[in-house]
């Protein structure tokens, strides 16, 4: 912490831990949305998107784009100067492109565009508080956060289960049917608590977030059995993989056994394949069901190659600016194409924003893409290298994920975390380029 603290003075004042951390620790991984249509605040529908509900991250969100202002973030510029331009760009012309459209064919344009905005706008707050006592605050009211939303969705899973003898909804747990705050809970969700976990777990392990060994492994036992309860592939997905690649990476002995381990598990499956299939189509839950349904060649990636033809309908509308942020449910395109999402976030970017946005979005994430590999492959000892190298895992993963699986990067929900993954790679870059020097 010393030595960042050389790289990058500020004054006691600015570096001292406050409430604004501890609130913006605890929302940023909270899965809980606020209704204003709602008697009680909090979403109640228990239709998956009856109403317009917002998460309480964003809620908040607009007095944390002051950090824009905050020297903190502004000494960024000359370490990490051409990513922070790139994302300022994108920004702009993003904001530029539909407010236009707002003022000339629909007012939802701008909304459309600050869902994909959300994440870089919780990046100047995030860049502040690295390196400093702020982000130690942060990091341990992001974990109370975590762990009220697993236990919040745990709970009303098991208690449905309690009550009404199982999963009401075809399987999976039903929104709002036993606590309120639910919205989205079928992707987004479990997307948010699949990465929030990991990076709690990347923290503990890189010893920055003191936890008790029970309270990890509850933790992590309460989230795998929420997210099976949720119903969501990628919500798995992400999870299992982030937690095998961090047993690999503990050591070179862990990672030949695990990759013996892995040969033989998948060995198993391999031979057992159909009766697999046949149990997992049988069960009451809709995860396995969905798992089962992987051996259908015609259901394979939900018709994701679909829904990307689809979309790119859109694109070859118009290369130039794609959709405008047009409201996809909307027939402002050609021959009335409905696209609302190639469930592809790069694809995504094109069809939003048109030929320049979009190669503008796929260099800024491959730019993250490259600086995640790289702490990954550092060879740099200690605790806090250890918790950068597994959160950069999960950072991988997640762009990984958003190809053709979701897109979980324009969710206002999701912003916040992926926020402070982008923040903790341009600080270990500007690190890596400051000891250059």
């Amino acid at each position: 912490m010393n030595k960042q603290a050389h790289l990058f003075p500020q004054s006691a004042v600015t570096t001292r831990p406050s409430t604004i951390d501890r609130v913006a620790g605890c929302l940023a991984p909270l899965t809980l949305y606020v209704d204003p249509t709602s008697q009680i605040i909090l979403a109640s529908s228990e239709l998956t998107e009856a109403e317009l509900a917002f998460p309480f991250s964003f809620v908040v969100m607009p007095f944390f784009l002051l950090y824009v202002f905050h020297q903190g973030f502004h000494r960024y510029f000359a370490k990490v100067p051409s990513t922070l331009l790139a994302i300022g760009l994108f920004t702009l012309y993003c904001l530029v492109l539909s407010t236009i459209v707002s003022i000339t064919r629909d007012s939802d344009a701008t909304l459309y565009a600050v869902q994909w905005l959300v994440s870089f706008f919780w990046l100047p707050y995030c860049l502040t508080i690295m390196g400093t006592p702020r982000f130690q605050t942060f990091i341990k009211w992001f974990s109370y956060g975590v762990l009220f939303s697993i236990f919040w969705y745990f709970t009303a899973a098991a208690l449905e289960y309690v009550f009404y003898g199982g999963l009401g909804d075809d399987g999976r747990m039903s929104q709002n049917l036993i606590l309120p705050g639910q919205y989205q809970i079928a992707v987004y969700v479990p997307t948010v608590t699949a990465i929030s976990v990991s990076l709690v777990n990347a923290m503990v392990i890189g010893k920055l977030l003191p936890m008790r060994r029970a309270t990890f492994l509850i933790m992590n036992g309460a989230a795998f059995m929420a997210l099976l309860a949720l119903a969501a592939r990628e919500g798995v997905l992400v999870y299992l993989m982030t937690s095998g690649l961090f047993v690999m990476a503990r050591s070179p002995n862990v990672r030949a056994l695990s990759i013996i381990a892995a040969i033989a598990i998948g060995a198993a499956i391999v031979v057992n394949l159909n009766s697999i299939f046949e149990s997992f189509a049988a069960s009451d839950l809709r995860m396995l069901n969905k798992i089962a349904t992987l051996q259908d060649e015609e259901a394979r990636f939900s018709y994701r190659d679909v829904m990307i033809k689809d979309a790119m309908q859109i694109f070859w509308w118009d290369p130039t600016f794609g959709s405008r942020f047009l409201p996809p449910t909307n027939s402002h395109f050609g021959d009335a194409i409905h696209a609302p999402s190639a469930h592809n976030m790069y694809v995504d970017a094109f069809v939003w924003t048109g030929l320049f946005g979009g190669v503008l979005f796929c260099l800024i994430m491959l730019r993250f893409l490259a600086s995640s590999i790289r702490m990954v492959l550092s060879n740099q000892g200690g605790d806090e290298q250890m918790a950068w190298k597994l959160s950069a895992i999960v950072f991988i993963v997640f762009l990984v994920v958003s190809n053709n699986t979701n897109v979980p990067m324009r969710q206002p929900v999701v912003s916040p975390l992926a926020a402070l993954m982008m923040a903790i790679c341009l600080h270990s870059d500007a690190l890596r380029r400051a000891a250059k020097k």
